[in-house]
């Protein structure tokens, strides 16, 4: 009888390994697959509420509000690596005010790209700081990344309409 024991436990751990396998090469929330080969991304679906310790929302908070006071409430929608040794960690951020009221200033919904230092802790460079095109109404993400440029895309929460795609020079100077 010990040895059917041995087999679907072997046949149970087989399939934990190919269901997480599975879960690792989805595509992205818009069923879109990862242009940028060379890139590692990751998309932030859902974080801990935010105790105020952690360094790199410290710096995200410090970027954002010193454009706008009021835009405290801070997210990482997309954090995205590139390159080996040397490359750049880039951060897709949303900077909003804490409560979801977003009448008269468009400042108080804002998306910024910026290039971290190796350790995570610090804002190496702020590529850009933008209102959101709808506030409190747009989604946005990484469509790719370049060696030296970052583009993004951006839609209507609620009818999935195309609000931006935008590229931005993070190395360097100039347009991408």
């Amino acid at each position: 009888m010990r040895p059917r024991i041995d087999i679907a436990r072997r046949a149970l751990a087989a399939a934990c390994l190919l269901l997480a396998a599975g879960c690792a090469t989805q595509e992205n929330a818009r069923g879109e697959g990862d242009r940028n080969a060379g890139g590692d991304r990751v998309r932030v679906t859902a974080a801990a509420p935010d105790t105020g310790a952690d360094p790199m929302i410290v710096s995200l908070v410090e970027a954002f509000t010193a454009r706008n006071p009021a835009a405290s409430h801070v997210s990482i929608v997309e954090y995205r690596r590139e390159g080996a040794g040397g490359g750049a960690n880039l951060v897709l951020a949303r900077g909003a005010r804490p409560d979801p009221s977003f009448t008269g200033n468009a400042e108080d919904d804002l998306f910024g790209v910026f290039v971290f230092d190796d350790s995570l802790r610090h804002i190496r460079r702020t590529v850009t700081l933008f209102p959101a095109p709808r506030p409190g109404g747009t989604e946005m993400r990484f469509d790719r990344t370049t060696a030296d440029s970052v583009y993004l895309f951006g839609w209507a929460s609620t009818s999935d309409e195309t609000l931006l795609v935008e590229g931005y020079a993070w190395r360097g100077s100039g347009a991408p």
